[in-house]
């Protein structure tokens, strides 16, 4: 598909009295602004037909291309530009049509209606020029956008990599129910192949909260935002709304507003899509405050929106040729128009749906979209050693693969692909040759080559299963090999290669090879030894695979050691160092020691084991303190919130306790004991205390509190 270069057409439509308006063009490529007045061609009943046959509502099954819809798409279309395009108007737009033909350039329709908010609503997607037999918009050489003139002129984003695009699925309770994991598969397959090809990266927001919104755009780049979700107009406000999730799961209409400033203050942000209904509609007295107008005054330079319901098959057609037509790097008007045509031969009533605003002069909005192979967050020795895993190759073959081309972890330092010998330079660094290396010493390791004259060697005695235990331990392995480490520096280098360093000590004699061990860049010379009998000695080249395959089994028993150690982990796999005591005397020494411990009690996790192994009768004195949020500004103390419209979200059992008070219970089941800042709880019967908040919902909470668990008898 080619990317078209365009030249604008300018159109201002503004009101005049008495329900009039007025046409002028302000640029055209043959230099002319001719003007024109008009009134709408329809009566307000008959617009309004129009429009509800061209709206039938929201439905999760596709429309079917029913005669009358077309029809009304054909009469509404041609009624407008009939009216607008008068003699001067359509002579103006024909002529700019030659000109660009011959330039072999596209002409960009850019509607101006802020000047006359009562007509903005209408789909002006559906021009019809019924000389041409064509509406406008669905040809790539004439797209039609909603222009909104700004003071800054935005620039273009050199994406330098692939185009990431993060998409919100919300289906608060309380409003139409979204099969939200059928609107995130239709989105993944849309994309398929577009992110197999490393041109889009696809990420999901899990919670659809403004919250976690703010913290994904803080740690991440975003180029676009994809909302799918419900939307509407608020008279009230005279502002558009999307509505987000609260953490409760309940609806949280959040305006342009309030939106505007996050994705305002984010950089790479240059496109949202908003697949909700009614999210393009405004109030015809106050039209920059709907939500997609507002969002591109607030520095977002495209928005593409819904003017009516879309269904779920329709509007992946229409995003998976809409990304793709981005990534190819066209511009974004012209990729909606690829998006549009997409539509038209399955879901030919929808294709004048999507609406794209834009504040570029000139569409470009990214440049530079560059396909990226692999997992992102990997380098290219994770790739290759991927690629070595799906041929067969086994792991530890694959990290002495990566050794050699030069793949060592941060700890040991950067390699290179092969070590200088003899004064020759040092091979290049590929993943072929990293490959060819692997397959060379699993050849050589595990199943080496037997003369006829040669009877079979003996059993290895450790299996290429053992040889290959971790890939992770072995780069360590070998990095240590190559620089061997001693000492304190053995440490901070890692588990594996400590353990490489002390195993370096002992009193083994390795068998020389007539070639250098894979990634050690060192030649070893010929033993003075007897030559080996026929059938006594393995081969030496046998005796290095077997050496490393021991150094391997080695240093994966010292980093399982070492992990089993130092490594003590929560119930969420969240590191945590052990809980600290301290030990209260009391004043006789006949008197028993009591042992106190501190317990941190997470706001985010429902229960914590508080370290208690609880028996009949048995007494624990709690004593707490710190904070707890249950929003983003509100926290509480282990006493937990008054307010008792929260109570509705409080544990079973607990209906008149205090909302998010610290609570304790035994081996994290009912029934539930309410601790608060201080309280003394008894076992009723064997197993584990564990405290919590007193929440039903703690996902989106943060902070936390410190108790002093202290058993009394």
């Amino acid at each position: 598909m080619a990317a078209w270069e365009y030249d604008n057409f300018d159109l201002l439509i503004e009101t005049e009295g008495d329900g009039g308006y007025r046409a002028r063009v302000i640029e055209a490529p043959t230099g002319e602004s001719p003007t024109g007045t008009f009134r709408i061609p329809f009566e307000p009943t008959q617009l309004e037909n129009l429009m509800l046959k061209l709206d039938p509502g929201r439905s999760d099954t596709r429309r079917v291309a029913a005669d009358p819809q077309s029809q009304a798409a054909l009469d509404l279309g041609s009624g407008l530009f009939d009216a607008v395009f008068s003699s001067d108007i359509r002579l103006a737009w024909a002529r700019s049509i030659d000109t660009v033909r011959d330039a072999r350039r596209g002409l960009r329709l850019r509607l101006r209606l802020n000047e006359a908010p009562a007509i903005a609503v209408l789909p002006w997607e559906l021009l019809h020029d019924r000389r041409q037999n064509s509406f406008i918009a669905q040809s790539e050489r004439t797209p039609v956008v909603r222009y909104l003139d700004v003071a800054d002129t935005p620039r273009t984003l050199d994406v330098d990599g692939p185009l990431r695009i993060l998409v919100v699925i919300a289906s608060p309770t309380d409003m139409p129910e979204l099969d939200v994991e059928a609107e995130w598969n239709r989105v993944n397959a849309a994309l398929a192949d577009r992110v197999s090809q490393g041109t889009v990266q696809l990420d999901r927001l899990e919670q659809p909260t403004l919250q976690a919104l703010q913290a994904w755009i803080r740690r991440h780049d975003v180029h676009v935002l994809h909302f799918i979700g419900h939307g509407e107009y608020d008279r009230h406000a005279e502002d558009g709304v999307l509505y987000f999730c609260d953490r409760y799961g309940r609806p949280a209409p959040v305006s342009s507003g309030v939106l505007g400033p996050y994705l305002r203050d984010h950089d790479p942000l240059r496109l949202i899509v908003l697949n909700a209904c009614q999210s393009a509609r405004m109030d015809s007295s106050e039209p920059v405050h709907a939500m997609a107008q507002a969002l591109v005054q607030q520095d977002c330079v495209a928005l593409v929106s819904m003017q009516f319901p879309i269904s779920g098959d329709a509007a992946a057609a229409f995003t998976g040729e809409f990304y793709g037509a981005l990534a190819d790097g066209l511009a974004v008007d012209q990729s909606v128009s690829s998006g549009r045509k997409a539509l038209l031969a399955s879901y030919a009533s929808e294709w004048a749906t999507p609406v794209l605003f834009l504040r570029d002069p000139v569409g470009r909005v990214f440049d530079h979209i560059v396909p990226v192979s692999g997992d992102l967050s990997s380098g290219a020795g994770d790739v290759g050693a991927a690629a070595l895993a799906a041929a067969g190759v086994s792991a530890g073959a694959a990290a002495v693969a990566a050794v050699a081309a030069g793949e060592v972890d941060g700890a040991t330092g950067p390699g290179t692909a092969a070590e200088e010998k003899a004064g020759e330079p040092a091979a290049e660094s590929t993943p072929a040759a990293a490959a060819e290396l692997a397959a060379e010493f699993a050849a050589e390791s595990a199943a080496p080559a037997v003369t006829p004259s040669e009877p079979d060697p003996p059993a290895s005695g450790v299996d290429d299963v053992s040889a290959a235990k971790s890939a992770a331990s072995s780069t360590e392995v070998l990095a240590a090999l190559r620089t061997p480490t001693t000492g304190s520096a053995a440490m901070e280098a890692g588990p594996a290669a400590a353990t490489v360093a002390a195993a370096a000590t002992l009193p083994v004699a390795v068998a020389s090879s007539p070639r250098p061990l894979v990634g050690s860049g060192v030649t070893t010379p010929l033993a003075d030894s007897a030559p080996a009998t026929s059938g006594a000695t393995p081969p030496p080249n046998r005796i290095a695979g077997r050496i490393v395959a021991l150094v391997l089994v080695i240093a994966l028993l010292g980093y399982l050691g070492w992990w089993f150690t130092h490594r003590a982990t929560d119930d969420d796999g969240t590191a945590t160092p052990p809980p600290t005591t301290t030990t209260a005397q009391t004043t006789t020494s006949d008197a028993p020691t009591l042992v106190s411990q501190q317990v941190t009690v997470a706001g985010t996790k429902a229960w914590t084991d508080a370290g208690v192994a609880c028996e009949p009768g048995k007494s624990v004195q709690l004593v707490a303190s710190g904070t707890v949020f249950h929003d983003p500004v509100n926290g509480v103390g282990p006493d937990g919130s008054t307010n008792a419209t929260l109570r509705q979200f409080n544990l079973p059992g607990l209906s008149d306790a205090n909302h998010g008070a610290l609570v304790a219970s035994l081996d994290a089941k009912a029934p539930f004991t309410v601790v608060g800042d201080s309280a003394t709880y008894t076992c009723a019967a064997a197993g584990e205390l564990f405290l919590g908040p007193n929440d039903s919902g703690v996902d989106n909470n943060h902070g936390e509190w410190t108790v002093t668990v202290t058993p009394s008898g």
